[in-house]
């Protein structure tokens, strides 16, 4: 009679430890398979569910990480505009050459050592032709703007180019169902206000006011609006495919960019000259700034929204732009031109503060799900 009450006793302890196993071996096999899901599959499960919310060690976590990580982009990609006008020795088609030659000499090795190829084979039809749209208007855009860079000073050359975040609000709310609140809508407002003082067309301020440019400068500013509004679409296609390894889309974007280059060089009958030591030293090193801002720029889309990331983009980028005119270029503005860089800093200022308030409170919300 005890020996049966001792074993009805044990029956539930018994029934615990195996259950606390299963629980146990439950949680090892959805780790296993969340580590050896492919980048940018997405499993759904509440293991990860919990982890993802409360995990401290994710540079993604840290307030203004992508704040951060546009600025440098934007002080890089300036670096590489100011080669560009300097550079006046090679042709821009030439130099896009080079250019996308090394980039893929160096992206193309860190895609086999990370096991990303270019195109992989897990990846959809769409978004396969969303890499070759982005391919191909980046293209277009770039060569747009080392044209430009020839003709204009580089502070216009951005309030052409500045004019992205009006598109990419646009596009982002379409596609990407992003939100645009009353405070987008005023900071768009008081970018273009600022675009317009700083730029000062001809048709609103008359021509003493506005800058003397030939012809040619014209049609290469017309150039770089509408390849502008064409390439607003790659900051979305980026953001949308930030799940795909950086090496990837890198190595991707510079096949098509160097089967470009060959074709217009090919049939545009360009002379591909071999630059003397000096201008082969200053591409090596463009091309190296560029693949740098470049991840830089995917990484900081990881995590910052679209419309967000190209509104702070393009506003760091004028009021850089403006200072290189200024402090490099000795080109001073006037009274508009002045007024105007002091809107664009002012949208700055506030898109900035918050996205770093928002950051901050989402972490907070973060960590007081994980105390509770």
């Amino acid at each position: 009679m005890n020996t049966c009450v001792e074993n009805t006793q044990e029956m539930p302890e018994k029934l615990c430890e195996n259950e606390m196993q299963l629980e146990s071996a439950s949680d090892l096999l959805i780790l296993d398979i969340e580590k050896n899901q492919n980048e940018g599959t997405v499993v759904h499960t509440g293991y990860e569910d919990e982890k993802g919310r409360c995990g401290r060690g994710s540079w993604k976590t840290v307030p203004g990480c992508g704040i951060m990580l546009l600025l440098c982009y934007v002080l890089l990609s300036n670096m590489v505009n100011i080669i560009v006008k300097d550079l006046t020795t090679v042709p821009p088609v030439t130099l896009l050459f080079y250019r996308s030659l090394i980039m893929l000499g160096v992206s193309m090795p860190w895609a086999v050592a990370v096991n990303k190829p270019p195109f992989p084979s897990d990846m959809g039809r769409k978004e396969q032709a969303m890499l070759v749209f982005r391919g191909v208007v980046g293209f277009a855009n770039i060569l747009a703007s080392y044209y430009s860079l020839r003709y204009l000073n580089i502070g216009d050359q951005k309030m052409v180019a500045s004019s992205r975040p009006v598109w990419v609000i646009m596009f982002s709310r379409l596609f990407l169902k992003e939100t645009c609140g009353v405070l987008e809508v005023i900071l768009m407002v008081l970018m273009m206000t600022g675009l317009v003082l700083v730029i000062k067309p001809p048709f609103m301020f008359g021509t003493e006011a506005g800058v003397a440019y030939d012809s040619p400068a014209m049609w290469s500013a017309l150039a770089v609006l509408i390849t502008t509004a064409l390439s607003s679409n790659t900051t979305i296609i980026l953001r949308k495919m930030r799940k795909q390894h950086v090496a990837s889309l890198t190595a991707a974007n510079q096949i098509l960019f160097l089967l470009q280059t060959f074709a217009l060089i090919w049939i545009g009958g360009f002379e591909l000259s071999s630059p003397v030591m000096v201008d082969k030293v200053m591409i090596l090193v463009m091309s190296l700034v560029v693949i740098t801002y470049s991840v830089l720029n995917m990484l900081a889309l990881k995590i910052v929204e679209a419309n967000i990331s190209s509104m702070v983009t393009s506003c760091m980028d004028l009021v850089v732009a403006m200072l290189v005119q200024v402090f490099y270029y000795k080109v001073v503005p006037d009274m508009f031109s002045g007024l105007g860089a002091g809107l664009v800093g002012l949208v700055l200022i506030v898109a900035c503060g918050r996205k770093i308030w928002g950051e901050m409170q989402r972490g907070g919300k973060a960590e007081t799900q994980c105390f509770y």
